[in-house]
């Protein structure tokens, strides 16, 4: 596994209870998190959040952050 890989695994492991919360699931091993329309990936060391219904990007650099601002 690459480093990258198993530092985004961690952060996903780190923070499960808060993304579970909010609704997002997980598939298998895969590093992005979804909840119907929205999805969450690693993209060049940030944390994207593409919702596709409203057509918008959002981004941060620790996924936390991220969900914190999710609803």
């Amino acid at each position: 596994m690459k480093p990258n890989m198993v530092a985004t695994n961690l952060e996903l492991e780190k923070n499960r209870g808060y993304w579970r919360a909010k609704g997002f699931e997980r598939k298998a091993c895969e590093p992005c998190l979804t909840r119907g329309d929205e999805t969450i990936k690693r993209d060049r060391g940030c944390w994207c959040l593409y919702d596709i219904t409203r057509g918008r990007v959002k981004a941060e650099p620790i996924l936390y952050t991220l969900l914190k601002t999710i609803i």
